[in-house]
């Protein structure tokens, strides 16, 4: 579990640090990142995915969608709609 959480981290941080550099080339794609370096960026998140696991195995990469903001819910987010 360490592992997982230790390349989560360092792919974060890799892909943080050259987010801009992303957004100027892959805006929309889907980056493949693993031990903190770019692998490839893939047009489709399954294709990205399948390739990942056959390459890397699970928990031993992370995708990222290039220009996806976070969602906000707004007020509703924070209350059970009934």
């Amino acid at each position: 579990m360490a592992d997982i959480r230790k390349q989560i981290a360092e792919n974060n941080a890799a892909y943080q640090a050259r987010q801009k550099e992303f957004e100027a080339s892959y805006l929309g794609k889907i980056i493949l990142m693993h031990d903190g370096e770019f692998i490839n960026a893939y047009n489709d998140e399954s294709d990205a995915y399948s390739i990942a696991c056959e390459k890397y195995g699970l928990g031993n990469f992370t995708l990222h969608r290039v220009g996806q903001m976070p969602i906000d819910l707004g007020f509703a987010g924070y209350f059970p709609v009934q």
